[in-house]
Parts: structure tokens; C-alpha cells; sequence
């Protein structure tokens, strides 16, 4: 697939934003190698706000969510193929998908997006060695027709199936 390699050493992508919960974050996304704790995406300065991978103790392609309060909503595509995430951050209301299969609600914490750091912490470190083809945040839950359309496209670009 087309889109950005991270080689899991030194590679970072950082900016500045500000978006409060709710929101929503999409990717098409592969894990080539996963590490406990390594980021997939880190989005506060205090290092509370994180999708990461594998959770110390958890199994390999495990992704959570977290945002300060816990990390929650475990998704696990079982290989390192290119698959469709999406992550919803809304207090106890927050929830992952993989592939269209939705994890149920679980609450991560309800701290805010105040910056993005993809495949690194904010200050640099943990590391993923992850590819992204694409990667999108909208500060709110999409519907279900959005859904659709979100599915429809990945399904057409990326040949990859929705449950």
C-alpha cells in the first residue's frame, strides 16, 4: 500500500492541535512489528491520550485507547495485513472499531486532543514501526451514512472487507 512507513527507531510525525472530546480518528493502518506500549498515535503533551500498541501483558496486534484514565476498547487484528481502525473518544461513551467490528463502549478518560505525535510520544520515544495510508481526525461521531461512505472508499482503495 501507498502512505507513510515508520521504521519503529526514530520516525515521528508532531504537530499542534486542539479538539475537545467528542472526536474521531480513522486510519489504514499496519502494524510490521508491535511492541508493548509503542504509539501509534499520541495526542496530549502529558502523555494521557494515546492509542498504542499492545498493552503491557497483551497479545501481539493488540491496539487500546486511552485518555487518562485507562487504556480500553483492545482491538486485535491478529496479523500485520493493512486493516481500517477507527477510534471514537467520548468519556464512557468511547468506543474502537477494526475493520467495521465495533468494540462496545468503554471509558478511556476524558482528557483532549492538544497535540499529535503519529508513531512516537509527544517528546519522542516508544517508537512504532507501523504503516499508515491514511490517517483523518473530525471532531465529532460520524453517522451512519458517513460510515458507509468511510467503508465503501477503504473497501474500494485498500481491498479490505468491513464485518
Amino acid at each position: 500500500k501507498e502512505g507513510i512507513l515508520f521504521d519503529g527507531t526514530d520516525d515521528q510525525l508532531i504537530g499542534t492541535v486542539s479538539i475537545s472530546q467528542p472526536y474521531h480518528i480513522f486510519a489504514v493502518m499496519a502494524q510490521t512489528t508491535w511492541t508493548a506500549n509503542d504509539r501509534v498515535l499520541e495526542h496530549d503533551s502529558g502523555g494521557n491520550a494515546i492509542i498504542r500498541q499492545q498493552q503491557s501483558g497483551g497479545a501481539a496486534y493488540d491496539v487500546r485507547m486511552g485518555a487518562g484514565t485507562a487504556t480500553v476498547n483492545q482491538v486485535d487484528p491478529g496479523d500485520a495485513l493493512w486493516h481500517a481502525y477507527g477510534w471514537f473518544f467520548n468519556a464512557a461513551s468511547s468506543y474502537a472499531t477494526l475493520d467495521g467490528a465495533d468494540t462496545g463502549t468503554a471509558n478511556p478518560g476524558t482528557t483532549n486532543m492538544n497535540r499529535i505525535s503519529l508513531a512516537s510520544t509527544v517528546a519522542g520515544g516508544n517508537y512504532a514501526n507501523i504503516g499508515l495510508a491514511e490517517f483523518f481526525v473530525l471532531d465529532q461521531e460520524i453517522d451512519a451514512g458517513e460510515e458507509a461512505n468511510w467503508e465503501a472508499y477503504v473497501t474500494s482503495r485498500y481491498d479490505i472487507a468491513f464485518a
